[in-house]
This record gives C-alpha cells, sequence and structure tokens, in this order.
C-alpha cells in the first residue's frame, strides 16, 4: 500500500500508468541533534505482479536538512522507472489450466537431474564446461 497513488508514503515512484510498483520507504537519523543528518530511502522491485527490476535509493541529507523516503528517494525511483517501463506491456492472463502448465515448462529440471546419466555421474561440468586447464609443467632442476 506504500506506493497507492495519492495514500502511500511511496506513491510517488507509482508514476507509470498500468504498473503497479511493491516498495517500502525509511527514513534513519543520526548524530547530536545540533547536526543531526537524516537518510532516507525507498527500496522495491516492479512491476509487483510479475517483477523486472529490484531498486533501493539512498539519500544522505544535510546537517540539519529534512528529508524523507517518499519525499526524497521514491521521487527518483519514480523516475527511473518511469523511463525503464514506458512501453511496458503486462503479459496476457494465463487461461485456466494453462498456468500451471506453462510454470513446469518453464521450469528447468535441477542441475543434478539435468546432467546426471543412468549411472548418477555427472556427464558435463556445468561450472566448467570446456575442461579445467592442464596443470603447468614443473620445471627442470626444482
Amino acid at each position: 500500500m506504500v506506493t497507492s497513488h495519492g495514500t502511500g508514503t511511496g506513491h510517488r515512484a507509482a508514476t507509470v500508468k498500468g504498473v503497479q510498483v511493491a516498495g517500502k520507504t525509511g527514513t534513519a537519523q543520526w548524530g547530536p541533534v545540533r547536526k543531526r543528518r537524516n537518510a532516507a530511502w525507498f527500496t522495491g522491485f516492479a512491476p509487483a505482479d510479475n517483477p523486472l527490476y529490484a531498486f533501493a535509493a539512498v539519500i544522505e541529507g544535510n546537517p540539519g536538512e529534512s528529508i524523507a523516503g517518499g519525499a526524497n528517494a521514491a521521487p527518483v525511483i519514480g523516475s527511473v522507472l518511469a523511463g525503464l517501463l514506458k512501453d511496458y506491456k503486462p503479459p496476457a492472463p494465463a487461461k485456466p489450466g494453462e498456468e500451471a502448465a506453462a510454470e513446469k515448462a518453464e521450469t528447468p529440471a535441477p542441475a543434478a537431474e539435468r546432467d546426471a546419466g543412468e549411472t548418477g555421474e555427472f556427464t558435463e561440468d556445468l561450472m566448467n564446461p570446456d575442461g579445467a586447464p592442464e596443470a603447468a609443467p614443473e620445471s627442470a632442476g626444482e
């Protein structure tokens, strides 16, 4: 609800029509009262229902300056998201029964199941598919 248009502290980040932003604002203070400083932040992801981007913005205020996550950090994210998501088209909703089939088809098998043969031995080194480099020859006379 923090990004709800007009009501939440992070509503200034919800600048792209039709895109729900998920986020949380925050403000922290430190230092003695006469030199107190604030840090304001906004963090989250967008679009909320189909995340493409995760973000965090932190703004450090000058001594005595009053800043807040919703007023100062959320608009920065809103500006960035407006550029990133200006042509965003949400995915078409799945028809009943298609969602589970699509999810199963898109989910790759764990590496151990994918690469182990009938013997249970791995046939490919996923971390180094070209093989390990050969050891350097030992110098003569050592």
